[in-house]
C-alpha cells in the first residue's frame, strides 16, 4: 500500500468518527414523553414543540336524511285448526308443486356388492391402485376385506376383489396378473390369465 492510501483509510474513518460524535450531541438531553404516569390526558405537542389542546377537531357531519323505516308488505294468513292431539296429520303423497299423477319415479337402488375374484398383491401395490385399476371404490376394498382405513397390504396377499370389477389394464400401483372371472372392457368377457378365485 501507498503512503496516500493509507492517509485516505484514515481521513476516512477520522471523518465517521466526527459524523458519529455530531449526531450522538444532537440527541436530546431529556426524553420528549412523559417518563412517570400523569394524571388526565397528556398535553400533545405539536412538530415545532408548541401545545396543542387535547380537544378533538369537529367532524363535518354528512347531509343524510334520518332512516325511517317502511311497512314491509305482508298478506294476511288464514287460520286453520290443528287437529286433535293423538292422531296423525295426513301428509300429501305428491310434492306441492305437483299433481298427483306427474309423481317422478325413484332411481333404481343397486343391489348389494358381493365379493368376486381374489387379486394377488405384488411388491410395490397399493389400496388405491388395485382400485383404480378394477374400477372398485377404496371403501368396498376395505370392506369387502376387513381391512384399517390406513391399513398396509403385503405382497403375496390375496385382495379380494368386488364381483362388478372390470379390469382396465395395468395400473402403476396395481401390476398383478389379472385374476380369472373379472370383467375386460374391449370384450366383455372374463380374464383367465390369472390365479383361481
Amino acid at each position: 500500500m501507498t503512503g496516500w492510501t493509507i492517509l485516505a483509510r484514515r481521513a476516512l474513518i477520522i471523518a465517521g468518527a466526527a459524523a458519529t460524535l455530531a449526531a450522538c450531541a444532537s440527541y436530546p438531553s431529556e426524553p420528549r414523553y412523559p417518563t412517570r404516569p400523569t394524571t388526565g390526558a397528556p398535553e400533545r405537542q405539536s412538530p415545532w414543540g408548541e401545545p396543542v389542546p387535547n380537544t378533538p377537531a369537529p367532524q363535518p357531519q354528512p347531509d343524510v336524511a334520518p332512516y325511517e323505516p317502511t311497512p314491509a308488505p305482508y298478506e294476511p294468513i288464514e287460520a286453520q285448526p290443528l287437529p286433535p292431539t293423538g292422531q296423525p296429520q295426513p301428509q300429501p303423497d305428491y310434492l306441492p308443486d305437483q299433481r298427483p299423477g306427474d309423481l317422478p319415479t325413484p332411481p333404481a337402488q343397486p343391489g348389494p356388492i358381493g365379493p368376486g375374484a381374489t387379486y394377488i398383491i405384488q411388491p410395490g401395490d397399493t389400496i388405491s391402485g388395485v382400485a383404480r385399476r378394477f374400477q372398485a371404490p377404496v371403501q368396498t376394498l376395505i370392506d369387502l376385506n376387513g381391512l384399517a382405513p390406513r391399513a398396509d397390504i403385503s405382497a403375496g396377499r390375496g385382495l379380494v376383489l368386488p364381483d362388478t370389477a372390470v379390469d382396465t389394464g395395468p395400473d402403476p400401483y396395481a401390476t398383478g396378473p389379472s385374476p380369472r372371472g373379472v370383467l375386460v372392457p374391449d370384450n366383455g368377457t372374463p380374464r383367465g390369465d390369472g390365479p383361481v378365485a
